[in-house]
């Protein structure tokens, strides 16, 4: 195995250790708090969510332009990346809105 192809490998196995963590933490906080308290909890994650992923793309995209010609694939996999994080946001709005949120 090369470096890089290492490097990217542990790279995902912390990400998802990552993703247990902030799983289990949410779940704790389901358990234990209020439904309303913890719909705006939520959101206010979901903004600070929001706010890092839309830094971090400014950056990844500062990036990839700075070359002169950036590579189709890791282009192509910046903007699915991107496209699939906007799905997500809108249908955690849109579960909010319809299905979770208190009148």
């Amino acid at each position: 195995m090369t470096d890089i192809a290492a490097s990217a490998l542990e790279e995902l196995v912390s990400l998802a250790k990552d993703y247990d963590a902030k799983r289990r933490q949410l779940d704790d906080l389901a358990r234990d708090l209020d439904s309303r308290l913890l719909i705006r909890h939520l959101v206010a994650l979901s903004e600070r969510a929001t706010d890092r992923f839309r830094g971090a793309q400014q950056a990844l995209f500062q990036h990839l332009f700075q070359e002169a010609s950036p590579g189709d694939e890791a282009l192509e996999a910046a903007r699915a990346m991107c496209r699939s994080f906007d799905e997500m946001v809108l249908l955690f709005h849109k579960l909010l809105d319809h299905g979770v949120a208190p009148t």
